[in-house]
């Protein structure tokens, strides 16, 4: 992978997903001082340019909830029940992070960040456990990641917390300890898993998370059609971690409905342990399922790709990194002749279901342009 630096590129693409995922073809990208100055047609390029007409611009993805650390000990607890697996503290995650070394813990923080970073990834947002020490590692691991990844570091409420932690981040609501809702102001984004289980949602755990002012609950299994349009008069996000929910056996979201109602999504990858945390993996795979619930129309592909290239932002308080004049430059180029996306016949489905980094050519961070090499 080689790096260069420029106050001035122009990146030369034969189509781009652009504002608020509008297509548009024949760009000419012109980044001044980290800055995108404007979007125009090819012509505009002139000779010193980056890119060609068979390449696709979209901006970075957000990965909207993972879970770091268990990365360390890839497979666990395959042969177990979700509660076995990972709840706290008994779970088998919980019981070997604890006999694992803060070292061992930082550095699978960081093949995880460094991995995301590579695919292109934007927008991590990561629950950890381990208090404010928990978070400290992650801070730590981050600074070993090439810049231009945005972690939002949730932690949960344990030794020294909130310190060094960007926000809460809850297994349950059950798991609130002392917080009161005034308390939830103060610790922001704040998410929280919610109706993983049937259990969960007998125990009525929506009933208490709307006492307080959460940006995203995680999962939603069993919510049913009237617990969402709850979500959705409270503008509350609902990240959906389908392929996590198909490892753990558990029942699907109500999926149909959740694009029927339009009620607002970000995407996550949950356990990085147990499910490789690429967002273009969890894409496709969502938008599968979404047909297979016999969603078959034409904005569905448009609706999955706000949900990881705006939305997910917004459900962490960040500020979208669409690609818009007077925005900051954060975009990737993939080869679209490889994939199949330019001689595609509906470009927003070829989008949603070819995008990955086995395509991912360049990585734009502000004045910084990663180039990937052929065996990275």
């Amino acid at each position: 992978m080689k790096l260069n630096h420029s106050n001035n590129i122009k990146i030369k693409s034969g189509l781009a997903l652009v504002n608020k995922m509008e297509l548009r073809k024949d760009v000419c990208i012109h980044i001044r001082e980290g800055e995108i100055e404007s979007i125009e047609s090819f012509s505009t390029c002139g000779e010193d340019y980056i890119g060609n007409e068979y390449l696709v611009a979209t901006p970075q993805p957000a990965n909207s909830h993972i879970h770091s650390a268990d990365c360390a000990f890839p497979e666990y607890a395959f042969d177990k029940s979700l509660e076995e697996a990972v709840a706290p503290p008994n779970g088998v995650k919980h019981v070997m992070l604890t006999r694992l070394s803060e070292n061992t813990i930082k550095d699978s923080i960081r093949e995880v960040y460094l991995y995301s970073w590579r695919i292109g990834t934007g927008l991590l947002i990561d629950f950890r456990e381990g208090g404010g020490r928990g978070c400290f590692l992650a801070k730590e691991a981050l600074k070993e990641v090439p810049e231009g990844l945005i972690v939002k570091v949730l932690g949960r409420p344990g030794p020294s917390w909130p310190s060094n932690c960007d926000g809460l981040g809850l297994s349950s609501i059950f798991a609130m300890n002392d917080l009161k809702p005034k308390d939830i102001e103060k610790y922001k984004p704040a998410h929280v898993h919610l109706s993983e289980t049937q259990e969960l949602r007998r125990r009525k755990d929506l009933e208490e998370v709307i006492k307080y002012n959460f940006d995203a609950v995680v999962h939603g299994n069993y919510l049913t059609s009237e617990d969402l349009q709850i979500l959705k008069e409270r503008n509350i996000y609902l990240i959906l971690c389908v392929r996590s929910n198909m490892w753990h056996g558990l029942k699907l979201p109500l999926l149909r409905e959740i694009f029927l109602y339009k009620i607002p999504i970000a995407l996550g990858t949950d356990n990085a342990g147990l499910v490789k945390p690429n967002i273009w993996r969890e894409l496709e795979t969502l938008l599968l399922l979404m047909r297979l619930y016999g969603i078959k129309k034409e904005e569905l592909p448009r609706a999955l790709l706000e949900a990881v290239f705006i939305n997910g932002y917004k459900a962490a308080r960040v500020k979208p990194r669409t690609i818009s004049e007077g925005e900051e430059a954060h975009l990737l180029l993939f080869d679209g002749e490889k994939s199949g996306i330019l001689r595609s016949l509906n470009t927003y489905y070829a989008l949603a279901k070819r995008l990955d980094y086995d395509i991912l050519l360049y990585r734009i961070d502000k004045e910084k342009v990663f180039k990937y090499n052929k065996n990275d």
